[in-house]
């Protein structure tokens, strides 16, 4: 639960910054990162008193685990830019319209 209302909280401005009318509510970023500590203090509790954590926090003291976690954030963080990229440069580089930008897979 806290994890989920922490995302919420972090990503409800971000989204909403999207929109012209509704002015986005920066301080929720705040409330959830501290909801992501309070996270990460959670797990830390419970698996100290022998319960089953939804991460194990000790798996990021492995190099290999945190340099992974790290690079896949990255990836699916810059993956979906490409594509806006792309079809931002077909639609006002090129003048094709939304029809003729989109991919032949989405079609």
């Amino acid at each position: 639960m806290l994890l989920g209302v922490a995302i919420v909280t972090v990503m409800l401005p971000v989204i909403e910054s999207g929109e012209r009318s509704v002015q986005p509510k920066w301080w929720l970023v705040g409330v959830g990162l501290m909801m992501l500590v309070l996270f990460g203090v959670w797990e830390w509790w419970l698996e100290k008193r022998g319960g089953h954590p939804l991460v194990k926090l000790k798996l990021l003291a492995l190099r290999s685990f945190s340099t992974s976690v790290l690079t896949a954030f990255c990836f699916f963080a810059g993956f979906p830019v490409v594509f806006t990229i792309a079809n931002l440069y077909y639609q006002q580089g090129l003048h094709y319209s939304a029809f003729q930008a989109a991919p032949p897979w989405r079609l």
